[in-house]
């Protein structure tokens, strides 16, 4: 595991790639204009760009920092983009974070499926037990009819005995 606060790790990007783009686009460019220094104007007693190596001069120059300017950025996106991965992947292997959520998913949706079963058991439970009482109130007021049967016959009992 890293430690808290740690720098994620900084992808390696070659910069290569950038001098490439950057050649490739001077190249094209200093050839579009040595192209239209070679074009003679619409009049044609001289050419249409008359000092070609001072605008290849100044496009050099311009695409130069416009690239100082732009890589920086284009790095912060790759250094930003590196941590955003480093947060995503877990630090315990080669584990995805997406992964372990949908393993979280379905451990949830299978507690929620036993949790609707044991619900569904204790309703049944509850009316069981509600079934139960009223049983259990029947019988009380069967024994207190009987009970007071009996005493009634007790009583009668006791009344005709004393009769004599």
């Amino acid at each position: 595991m890293s430690a808290e606060g740690a720098t994620p790790p900084r992808p390696r990007t070659p910069p290569i790639w950038w001098v490439v783009f950057s050649v490739g686009l001077l190249v094209a460019l200093a050839g579009a204009i040595v192209w239209l220094g070679a074009t003679n104007a619409p009049s044609g007693d001289r050419p249409l760009i008359e000092n070609p190596g001072g605008i290849i001069a100044l496009l050099i120059g311009g695409v130069t920092s416009t690239a100082a300017l732009i890589i920086p950025k284009l790095n912060t996106i790759r250094d930003a983009t590196a941590a955003t991965q480093h947060h995503v992947v877990n630090d315990h292997g080669d584990r995805v974070l997406r992964d372990d959520l949908d393993e979280l998913l379905r451990i949830a949706r299978s507690t929620e499926a036993r949790v609707g079963a044991v619900e569904n058991v204790q309703k049944t439970l509850v009316s069981d037990i509600g079934g139960l009482r009223e049983e259990n109130r029947n019988d009380r007021r069967a024994d207190a009819d009987r009970f007071s049967l009996l005493e009634g016959r007790v009583r009668d009992i006791e009344h005709t005995k004393e009769k004599p």
